[in-house]
């Protein structure tokens, strides 16, 4: 027997077991339905089963609310700076603003302001916190830095920083949201979502987002679907995710 073969079979095994570690799913999404908001510059958007409503916050510090049809319902009185990512519990809505560096939790019915954290990030004023989340599989908020690198940072509920997660080579995250078991991170400049893994944050899918410009927010209904908020359009785009 030639004993020179199996060394040729290890590397050929290894790089199979590479290839099936580093490999992931990979989908293609088309715009199935899109329609105008008259809201500036939205920049996150998150659905809030308990007011059976959206809650978007835009670049201009301010938080609207709209119906499941994307109507205006009301805004709140909270004056911010810029405002980059929102997240809805059953009593509470926060709201980042990446500038000043701040969370803002306001009760979710009547929108009044009921605390602001400090959340500190040294670095240039527009590559703070980008969004935020809640993630249940291990219990913390998360929220994003975007880029430079980009960083997944997980908080306690009194919003005091927990740990630090480097997202290598994952270009931007523009926006988070936990949906059916899984945190989904929007990359504005790839066009994509990534689907990752709730406790180790490795990306387990990747979705191309075909039909738009600027994505910055993501969210879903609470029939599945995936919406997309354009900065620059002004626009809610919905996809169909496949399971």
């Amino acid at each position: 027997m030639n004993t020179n073969i199996f060394p040729r079979i290890m590397v050929n095994l290894s790089l199979v077991c590479a290839i099936l570690l580093c490999s992931h799913r990979t989908d293609i999404l088309h715009v199935t339905y899109k329609k105008h908001i008259p809201i500036p510059e939205p920049s996150d958007i998150c659905y809030s089963p308990s007011t059976q409503s959206y809650f978007i916050v835009s670049d201009k510090g301010v938080l609207y609310e709209v119906d499941t049809n994307l109507r205006f319902v009301r805004k709140a009185d909270l004056a911010g700076y810029d405002f980059e990512g929102v997240y809805a519990d059953s009593n509470k809505v926060y709201v980042c603003d990446e500038t000043m560096r701040r969370v803002f939790a306001l009760n979710v019915r009547t929108l009044q302001q009921e605390e602001v954290r400090p959340v500190p990030y040294h670095g240039g004023r527009n590559l703070g916190y980008e969004s935020i989340t809640w993630n249940p599989a291990r219990n913390c908020f998360v929220m994003a830095i975007e880029k430079d690198p980009t960083r997944l940072v997980e908080f306690d509920r009194q919003f005091v920083q927990l740990r630090e997660v480097n997202l290598k080579n994952k270009g931007d995250i523009s926006s988070l949201t936990y949906y059916n078991n899984f945190i989904y991170a929007l990359s504005d400049e790839k066009r994509v979502v990534y689907r990752l893994h709730p406790e180790t944050y490795r990306i387990e899918a990747t979705y191309t987002l075909r039909g738009i410009l600027n994505p910055e927010g993501l969210c879903f209904t609470n029939q599945g679907e995936m919406l997309v908020l354009s900065d620059d359009l002004q626009m809610i785009f919905r996809y169909n995710l496949n399971p």
